[in-house]
């Protein structure tokens, strides 16, 4: 069971992670430099809020591709500006590194979740 259960899990994270990527190959010089400062700032975030889950909860199923952050929490953690925020997230989803989740009314917030943390993306050598 156990290890059927780990097969499950896994294949479900990689159907998340998959979702969010386009048919083109991508590599992490599609991302800006500020973009990819961005990235390494939610990646560190996600992982930071798995551990205080996992911490409380052991018995927890949580996987990192369902811990959803916004884009306040991203600012009070990175220091960035609204403005520096949504102009670096944006083609973050767009090339499926990040996924959106919910809706956005006025008054309520966009959620993310981190489908790809961009560290296995081939680099262009020029």
């Amino acid at each position: 069971h156990r290890d059927l259960h780990r097969l499950i899990r896994r294949q479900r994270q990689m159907c998340i992670r998959d979702r969010g990527k386009t048919v083109f190959p991508r590599n992490v010089d599609d991302v800006s430099p500020t973009g990819r400062t961005l990235l390494g700032h939610i990646d560190d975030y996600v992982h930071e809020k798995y551990r205080m889950i996992r911490g409380k909860e052991p018995e927890s199923n949580e996987e990192l591709a369902s811990i959803p952050f916004s884009r306040k929490e991203l600012r009070e953690r990175s220091g960035w500006s609204e403005k520096q925020i949504r102009a670096n997230i944006e083609p973050l989803v767009e090339l499926g590194y990040l996924s959106r989740v919910g809706h956005s009314r006025q008054g309520s917030a966009y959620r993310y979740i981190l489908l790809d943390n961009g560290k296995d993306d081939p680099q262009l050598e020029l």
